[in-house]
């Protein structure tokens, strides 16, 4: 088996993506000023680090629909079905 010496590149981590991706994480702005600094430098991501990126991205979607749901609920409604359940 032969490799190629593909030369010297930056490693791109899960922390820097979910930031380039989650435009409400507090490190967007800042991922976003370095990738415009890094646009002629080879950028390296794993396969793991994608992996990663991917199932961070399913959870922050299904947490941000349950904050939505749960914004809607009225907190007298909560208060009434607790008293009723005990």
């Amino acid at each position: 088996m032969s490799y190629t010496n593909a030369g010297s590149g930056i490693l791109i981590d899960t922390g820097f993506l979910l930031a380039l991706a989650a435009p409400k994480d507090h490190n967007h702005h800042r991922a976003r000023s370095t990738l415009l600094r890094l646009h002629t430098e080879k950028l390296i991501v794993v396969a793991p680090a994608l992996t990663e990126l991917f199932y961070m991205v399913q959870y922050l979607r299904q947490l941000g629909r349950i904050r939505t749901r749960f914004s809607r609920v009225n907190t007298a409604n909560l208060c009434y079905c607790s008293k009723n359940v005990i």
